[in-house]
């Protein structure tokens, strides 16, 4: 196989695991799967040569490098899994360092810190990640320059490492620094992307961008074999107030519906207001199982009545939900089937909401 081909395999390897973690970050999931690697190995040469209280930390931390990419399978968030994975890096470095046969992986990873904390957290956050990690690094070299820890290292090796390590820290936190400041987007360029992406009554996606959003995830569904819902929601009884209380009156409520909908969802969901009183929900990364508790959270946002200049308006929502993989061919299809679940709830319900 030449390298073409290795490199191809790498590819189709990363855009799988990307897919099925609901297309976020690929990387954690590579560095996790490699870390666990590295740990099931302490493991074996700890049992090997008799160090159980070594395999016993060593597994622990495997333990919960897995449970973590368990958790982040069902949670979808990867900002808190990132943070998890610092920390047990974190174990994972010092444990390596203080193993005999195994130090110089314990030297690589450590050096390595720095640039993994800013690409896994942003400049901020990297930059208070590889602090904390330098820190850590500054008390162990102190602890074993005084006798008072059991390293495989001289003296003058581990200060060597603490050197590469500030130094990679500091070149990192310069380099994203210049980088973020060349890089710096124009105000009136967002501001364009902003209107032309963004429904400029509830700020919620417009119809023309949610489409395109929904075009790519369904296309990228077919091969990667990737869940998600699409939620058609419509207002129940809303002309009849609109028509009732005026225009002005509707547009509050429909600002205020798409602020209990963002809270009703996760971040990684994308919301959408199709048209009038439609909206669109796309829930990624679930399972048909699951769908159901956010449909209960949503209509029981619309239990509470909206409170509008000293007026308490009640409003239902009707909802219908459609599932991928199914044998959908086009977005159309797919909104169509969730249109008709929602009809279908519509008219299992009231006959005076419309």
């Amino acid at each position: 196989m030449n390298s073409w081909n290795i490199l191809k395999h790498f590819r189709l390897v990363v855009l799988q695991l990307s897919s099925l973690y609901g297309n976020h970050s690929p990387l954690l999931l590579l560095l996790s799967l490699l870390v666990a690697s590295l740990l099931a190995i302490y493991t074996l040469l700890h049992l090997i040569q008799a160090e159980y209280s070594l395999s016993l930390v060593s597994l622990f931390i495997l333990l919960l490098m897995v449970a973590n990419l368990v958790w982040l399978k069902r949670i979808n968030d990867f900002a808190v899994s990132n943070s998890i994975f610092l920390i047990l890096l974190f174990g994972h470095n010092s444990l390596a360092l203080m193993h005999n046969q195994l130090a110089h992986v314990g030297i690589y990873w450590t050096v390595l810190f720095p640039i993994l904390a800013f690409m896994l957290k942003g400049r901020s956050a990297g930059l208070l990640w590889s602090t904390l990690m330098g820190s850590f690094l500054s008390i162990y070299v102190l602890l074993a320059y005084k006798g008072m820890l059991s390293t495989p290292y001289s003296f003058e090796v581990l200060v060597s490492v603490l050197i590469n390590f500030l130094l990679v820290a500091a070149f990192t936190t310069l380099y994203c620094h210049l980088n973020s400041r060349h890089q710096l987007p124009d105000p009136a360029h967002e501001q364009l992307h902003y209107m032309a992406t963004r429904d400029t009554l509830t700020g919620l996606l417009n119809r023309s961008a949610f489409l395109q959003y929904l075009d790519k995830t369904l296309e990228a569904s077919h091969p990667s074999d990737m869940k998600f819902a699409l939620l058609f929601l419509d207002l129940d009884r809303f002309k009849q107030i609109n028509d009732r209380y005026g225009h002005g009156i509707g547009d509050k409520i429909l600002r205020l519906v798409g602020k209990r909908l963002q809270r009703s969802v996760r971040s990684s969901d994308l919301i959408c207001r199709y048209g009038g009183d439609e909206f669109l929900i796309m829930l990624q990364n679930i399972s048909p199982t699951n769908v159901s508790s956010f449909t209960n959270k949503i209509t029981k946002q619309f239990q509470t009545p909206f409170s509008i200049d000293d007026e308490e308006i009640s409003l239902g929502v009707s909802v219908g939900v459609s599932f991928c993989p199914h044998e959908y061919r086009s977005v159309t299809e797919l909104i169509e089937e969730a249109d008709k679940e929602m009809y279908n709830s519509k008219k299992a319900r009231k006959p005076q909401h419309s």
